[in-house]
This record gives C-alpha cells, sequence and structure tokens, in this order.
C-alpha cells in the first residue's frame, strides 16, 4: 500500500481522481488531521482490528473465498444497475443458496435498514471480510462511489482466487508423485524385498 497526497475541493474529489489513476483509495483524511510531519495513520485505526487470516479461507468459518466473491461481484452490478444497497442486500440474499451465506447476509441487510453502513455491518461479524476489503468499502462510502469500488474489489478478489486455484493445480502433481514414490518403496521393502531373502534361503543348501 502507499500513502500521500491529493488537493481536492472535496472527499468525493478525492475518491474519484484516486480511482480515475488506477489507485483504489483505503482511507481518507483531511491533512488537518493530522500534525506536520506526522505518519498517515493506518486503516487498522479507522476500523476495529479483526483477526489475521487467509482471505480466501477462514477456518471455522462457513463463508468461503467463493461466496464473498459472488456477494462483492453481485452487489456491484445491482449498485451500477441502480439499486438500492439494501434492495441488493436482500436480493443476493434470496439468490443465495447456502444457507451460512443467507444467514450472514440477512444480517447485513438489517443492520444496514436500521442505519449502519455497509462496511461496519460487514466488519461486524470478525475473520470473514478481510480488514483490506472493509477498508477499501469504507473508502467508497465516503468518496459516494461504492458501485465502481466494489467493482474494483471483485476484479482484485477474483485474480487472487486465480493465483490461488494455480498454486494448488501445481502443487497437485508433486503431491501425486511423491505419494506413487512412497507407494513404491514400501512395496519394494516390505513385500518385495522379504519374499526375495526368503527364496535365497530356500535354495541355500
Amino acid at each position: 500500500s502507499v500513502a500521500g497526497e491529493v488537493t481536492a475541493a472535496s472527499s468525493d474529489s478525492v475518491v474519484a481522481t484516486l480511482l480515475g489513476r488506477g489507485v483504489t483509495p483505503i482511507e481518507i483524511l483531511p491533512a488537518n488531521d493530522r500534525s506536520p510531519g506526522a505518519a498517515l495513520p493506518s486503516v487498522d485505526s479507522a476500523a476495529p482490528r479483526q483477526p489475521r487470516a487467509s482471505w480466501w479461507r477462514w477456518r471455522g468459518r462457513s463463508i468461503g473465498a467463493p461466496e464473498l466473491l459472488d456477494v462483492i461481484q453481485s452487489l456491484a452490478t445491482l449498485l451500477k444497475a441502480g439499486v438500492v444497497i439494501d434492495r441488493a442486500i436482500a436480493i443476493q440474499r434470496d439468490l443465495s443458496s447456502r444457507a451460512a451465506v443467507k444467514d450472514w447476509l440477512a444480517s447485513i441487510h438489517t443492520q444496514v435498514r436500521e442505519g449502519q453502513a455497509l462496511s461496519n455491518a460487514m466488519a461486524e461479524r470478525r475473520g470473514v471480510v478481510p480488514p483490506f476489503c472493509i477498508a477499501m468499502i469504507r473508502a467508497g462510502e465516503v468518496g459516494g462511489v461504492l458501485a465502481p469500488v466494489l467493482e474494483r474489489l471483485g476484479q482484485l478478489l477474483e485474480r487472487t482466487e486465480r493465483i490461488r486455484q494455480r498454486v494448488r493445480s501445481a502443487l497437485i502433481y508433486p503431491v501425486i508423485l511423491a505419494v506413487m514414490i512412497l507407494s513404491t518403496l514400501f512395496v519394494v521393502v516390505g513385500i518385495v524385498l522379504p519374499r526375495i531373502e526368503s527364496e535365497k534361503k530356500k535354495k541355500a543348501p
């Protein structure tokens, strides 16, 4: 991640400028909120700290990478089509086939209807949505560009998932090869060699 300053009339303009440069903002703060020479605050200072976890899988959780990716991409599509956020969440909840995802989206929908921001609602269940995703969504809400940010986030998660799949596929062949080698050694040492020794003893005068 990088930190820097952009001169603009409003936070909306800052977000639009950064997105136009191909940079997705994680946190936006007025320059006068920092003392001269102070480091830019990290995302952790603006959001509750969540347990560290690989984004594609959270141990003990029933919501994984494919579900999160589907939710993010679907919300981005619905918002770009002009659907309001609470209705978009409800539609995705109804379309989901997994009970765990339905329950999660139902909880988010309830909180959003009560006035909470999407980022805060998603952060409520710790360990499900990675902190960097929460931070990007929060920046999109602040800048009024939630749909483009969700679209960018979906692309990022999709690329990461493809890389994970490639790594896993690349590891399958060595694992299979190692299992075959170990199996062969077991057969040779445990079965073939003892039989050869037994035959030698029988032929010995």
